[in-house]
């Protein structure tokens, strides 16, 4: 039997013994534990958990029914009857694992008339009842709760003694058969102890002649045979080292026949061999070295690499270092011979390694170079004249590639294009400039007729231009571009170009080609025209300036005479309906004037509290009047307000609407929403905001916008349409800016764009923005005088009536000269106006900017106010800068005039 047999068999053995052992221990306790712990945890456990949660569930109805007597609510009511719904699931559950039938019959009738009890208080004080009633009620219930308790608590309490004794039970069975256990390992171990014994002596014997064997073989002893007296794997162990002793001998004569052969091709070769040890002990040469150095074997062993060394070319403290680097390759030295001659030699070596990898030889080949030498002085001495040749033609070639670099270096460096060709027409070179306007690459044009690479046209006319090459082989003159010349790029891109080309000569001065210098001048000719645009639109932003002041002069007029003739109409006649319709129309042509001026000024905002979602909604429907697309609004109710110039926000809306319009030409809907923006949201969105805003995002289902050009969309004159100035959504840009807000915009072309516009919203002030009050304006009770500055006579009348009308005294003055002299004899005469308003700019007289300074210095405590039609003039955005103390706008009404005068006479000038 093989001795894997014999293990495995001893070992199924023990194996088999304990897993019996073991199986055999737990079947005397496993089916009694079962059935207990099933008795237990299946049965009295579930019935016992479920009686208890039945009289918690009644110990909760009582509490409920307390907190229904002091806040009978619908909510405590609900609880009460979801806590008798559990009661009776409760009930339930016992019934299903407990078998005492006479206990679930009490359990059930107990659980019956509870909740039939508490019905009945609920009924009763949902009724009204007696405060008698209810309490004969609640005894009831309390007594039923005591009955519930003294019938469960003597049942619950046999059950959990009877299963305590039950898991007691178990417990100590399960000690006895863990004894049981422990004795039986005990006995196992003991027997796999005696089996492991017999097993050891088994396998030592044979062993212990295998090591004998071993040690008689190691000494040399190589007819060793060892018998083989069995079939196991130490008998085969045996046989293999019979098999191994007889190879032994066999390699052994083998080897002092290689040694022997090794020998005689040493001897037999041409060049010195040195065997050296690892410090540079020789410890053997072969027949050449000996010859060569005029000395025997025996006289060199044993002696250092000096003794035949005339140099210190190879020192012997170094030695191995070299030969382990593989540094010993053909190096130059001199052998020195018996006779003292020095012989040159190249020698060359290599470390040699024993299995551990340690050195342990060197071996030097050395090789007689005196031949090799003379041969190779008599090649130096033909180097020496073939090098003084080669260095100049060397010098010729640096120098010609200098040159060649520096032209190079020049044409990459020119900031043009530049092409060159041939007498034929060919490219030659093109520079990097080139390759970036025509889109040829140098690889790519080379031998490539002119035309192909550098195709122009007359951008007019889009007909070719005659190739300037033709021509300047033609004439053999500098030749220019014509105007309007553009370059077609190899991908189709047109660019305008300038400049000229020219001939080149060599030093013959015969023509050897053509050089074409241009440049690229699209953006310098769209600067050009961009500022001729600018021009343009300065002058007509001076002239809509000027008509825009003017006619804000005759709404104020208009607006003013309205706003007095409808004071004097009963608001239920059809005049007042009339006069009511005629003022919203002047009010509206206001807001056309103040986008005017926005477009011809570029102002400061001056900012009020305004209702957003009204511009918002005005603005739109202004704009699609008649369109066949309409808006959808989703407006939060508690939206924050905020402080903002009406008119430019209501421009910023028109002019996002119009283009969503424009991109929607077969109809569709325009959503907008608008809601509070928390500042950590602010921040994501627009990190240069410091502050909580209002966010406003309009979305429309038009044809979307190309990526390109969403970056350039707020660009000053930059639009796809065919029509338009390009500056619409540049003052919207503008206007958001100086509301210091943000907007973006994002776009998916096919599936519309949406735009985000963030405004800061009002600080301090009430969250609801409160509509105008259009109710009757009555006089007021303490009339003030009050000085009134303008050029323009029919607004002066308009404003002394409408100030009489609202119970002050009015002095008019018609420029600033007159308002300073009359200001001044009231305040020596100790009469100082109330108030001043003062128009900003008078034509050819001095106007409210430079006689607020005058007032002031007769009376700093002057309270003074701006009026101007310019609504953007910085003095009208922050007039206490300029001295005054609060600007109102024209045309106004009595309304706009009375709410400046209350916020004009509440600062302090201090």
């Amino acid at each position: 039997m093989r001795i894997k047999q014999k293990l495995l068999t001893g070992f199924l053995f023990i194996a088999i013994l304990t897993l019996g052992s073991s199986y055999g221990t737990s079947l005397l306790v496993q089916e009694e534990t079962v059935n207990a712990f099933q008795l237990v945890g299946e049965k009295i456990l579930p019935g016992n958990i479920a009686l208890a949660r039945m009289t918690s569930e009644l110990y909760h109805t009582l509490i409920l029914l307390a907190e229904y007597e002091e806040n009978p609510t619908t909510k405590i009511r609900q609880e009460i009857n979801q806590s008798l719904s559990n009661l009776d699931a409760q009930r339930t559950m016992h019934v299903l694992y407990h078998e005492n039938e006479d206990l679930s019959v009490q359990i059930e009738q107990l659980t019956q008339e509870f909740s039939r009890s508490v019905a009945q208080h609920l009924l009763l004080q949902q009724k009204g009842a007696s405060q008698k009633q209810l309490r004969e009620t609640r005894r009831k219930i309390d007594k039923l709760l005591q009955r519930f308790v003294q019938s469960v608590n003597p049942h619950i309490e046999q059950e959990f003694t009877t299963s305590h004794q039950q898991i007691a039970a178990i417990k100590q069975k399960n000690i006895q058969a863990r004894k049981m256990l422990l004795l039986v390992g005990i006995a196992i171990l003991a027997l796999a102890f005696l089996l492991s014994f017999f097993i050891a002596h088994l396998l030592s014997k044979p062993l212990l002649n295998l090591r004998n064997a071993a040690r008689e073989i190691g000494s040399g002893k190589l007819d060793l045979t060892l018998p083989v007296t069995s079939h196991d794997e130490i008998s085969d162990l045996a046989h293999a080292f019979n098999e191994m002793a007889g190879n032994l001998a066999i390699s052994h004569s083998e080897l002092v026949a290689a040694g022997d052969y090794i020998n005689n091709i040493v001897d037999s070769m041409i060049d010195a061999l040195v065997v050296v040890s690892p410090s540079g002990i020789i410890k053997t040469v072969n027949g050449a070295a000996c010859l060569l150095l005029d000395y025997k074997e025996e006289e060199l062993t044993g002696q250092t690499l000096q003794t035949f060394f005339s140099s210190h070319m190879l020192p012997t403290e170094d030695l191995e270092e070299l030969a382990e680097r593989d540094a010993i390759r053909d190096l130059n030295v001199e052998f020195k011979t018996r006779r003292g001659e020095n012989i040159p030699m190249s020698i060359s070596g290599s470390a040699m390694h024993d299995k551990t990898g340690k050195t342990v030889a060197i071996i030097l080949v050395a090789r007689d170079i005196r031949e090799l030498t003379r041969l190779v002085t008599d090649l130096n001495n033909s180097n020496l004249n073939l090098t003084a040749e080669i260095t100049e033609r060397i010098q010729a070639e640096k120098a010609l590639a200098a040159e060649k670099e520096r032209l190079a270096v020049t044409l990459r460096s020119i900031g043009d294009g530049v092409i060159t060709s041939d007498t034929e027409g060919r490219v030659v070179l093109v520079n990097k400039v080139a390759e970036m306007l025509t889109g040829w690459t140098q690889a790519e044009a080379i031998g490539k007729p002119f035309a192909e690479v550098f195709r122009i046209i007359n951008h007019k006319t889009r007909q070719a231009c005659v190739n300037p090459v033709e021509k300047v082989l033609a004439t053999g003159q500098v030749v220019g571009l014509a105007n309007h010349t553009v370059l077609i790029g190899k991908d189709g891109t047109e660019r305008n170009i300038a400049d000229s080309g020219a001939p080149i000569h060599d030093w013959e001065s015969r023509t050897i080609g053509v050089v074409l210098v241009f440049r690229d001048v699209t953006d310098e000719e769209r600067m050009e025209t961009e500022l001729r645009k600018i021009k343009k639109l300065e002058s007509i932003g001076v002239l809509a300036g000027g008509i825009a002041h003017d006619f804000n002069n005759i709404l104020a007029a208009i607006l003013g005479n309205i706003d007095l003739a409808m004071n004097f109409i009963d608001p239920q006649e059809q005049t007042y309906k009339l006069l009511d319709s005629a003022e919203k129309a002047t009010l509206r042509a206001k807001d056309l004037t103040q986008q005017l001026l926005t477009f011809s000024k570029g102002g400061e905002p001056v900012k009020k509290l305004a209702a957003i979602t009204e511009i918002i909604s005005e603005s739109s429907k202004f704009v699609l009047r008649g369109s066949n697309v309409r808006c959808e609004y989703h407006f939060s109710e508690d939206l924050w307000p905020v402080e903002v110039d009406p008119g430019q926000i209501s421009q910023v809306i028109q002019n996002i609407i119009i283009n969503a319009d424009h991109a929607m030409p077969e109809g569709g809907i325009i959503k907008i929403r608008c809601e509070n923006t928390p500042f950590k949201e602010v921040l994501r969105l627009a990190p240069e905001l410091t502050s909580p805003c209002i966010k406003i995002t309009i979305n429309d289902q038009g044809i979307g916008i190309q990526p390109d050009h969403l970056e350039k969309i707020f660009d000053p004159y930059f639009s796809t349409k065919t029509k338009g100035s390009g500056l619409g959504m540049a003052i919207t840009h503008s206007i958001i800016n100086k509301h210091h807000g943000h907007i973006a915009v994002t776009s998916m072309v096919g599936n519309g764009s949406s735009f985000t516009i963030l405004l800061p919203a009002a600080e301090n002030i009430s969250r609801t923005a409160s509509p105008h009050n259009d109710t009757t304006l009555s006089p007021e009770e303490n009339p003030l005088r009050i000085l009134v500055m303008d050029d323009e006579e029919m607004l002066l009348d308009m404003s002394s009536q409408m100030l009489a009308s609202l119970g002050h005294e009015a002095t008019i003055a018609k420029d600033g000269k007159e308002a300073i002299e009359l200001y001044r004899q009231a305040f020596a005469q100790g009469r100082a106006f109330d108030l001043t308003i003062m128009d900003l700019t008078i034509p050819g007289g001095m106007g409210g900017k430079e006689a607020v300074k005058e007032i002031l210095a007769i009376n700093n405590q002057a309270k003074l106010v701006a009026s101007s039609g310019y609504s953007n003039d910085p003095v009208m955005a922050n007039p206490k800068e300029y001295g005054f103390t609060e600007a109102i706008t024209k045309p106004y009404r009595r309304k706009d005039l009375t709410a400046t005068i209350a916020a004009t006479l509440a600062q302090d000038n201090s």
